[in-house]
This record gives C-alpha cells, structure tokens and sequence, in this order.
C-alpha cells in the first residue's frame, strides 16, 4: 500500500512540474517571439548594410502605397 501511495504522489509531482513547465512555456512565448522579430530586424540591416536596408524600407513603402491605392474608392 505504502509502495503504491508512493509512486501515485511521486507521478502526481512529476505531472505538476510538467504542467508549471508548460504554462511557464506558455507565458515566454510572446516575449520569445518579440526577440526573435528584433534579431530579424538587425540581421536584415546586417545583410544589406545601409543602402540595401534604404531601398528595402522603400519596397515596404510603395507596397503599403499600393495597398492603399487599391482600397481608396476614387
């Protein structure tokens, strides 16, 4: 009886620290996922260098200005 009371509470205790280890997981996701899109940012700007990274930004640009051209009623 003692044997089985044993094991049940030491998978009770493992089961817990799964579970607090995945809801820990869940709660750094967001902020992970902040610091990745900044690495991103600077290794583009790495890449490219600051002419590239100037025309990248003007792509962006005349993308969000097409964008609104198509949805602009006149």
């Amino acid at each position: 009886m003692t044997y089985d009371l044993y094991h049940e509470m030491y998978d009770l205790g493992r089961s817990e620290k799964e579970y607090q280890r995945r809801l820990q997981d869940q709660i750094e996701l967001p902020v992970q996922r902040d610091g990745v899109k900044h690495i991103g940012v600077s290794n583009v700007h790495q890449r490219l260098g600051q002419a590239g990274l100037a025309l990248h930004y003007a792509n962006v640009i005349t993308q969000i200005v097409a964008l609104d051209n198509e949805q602009s009623p006149w």
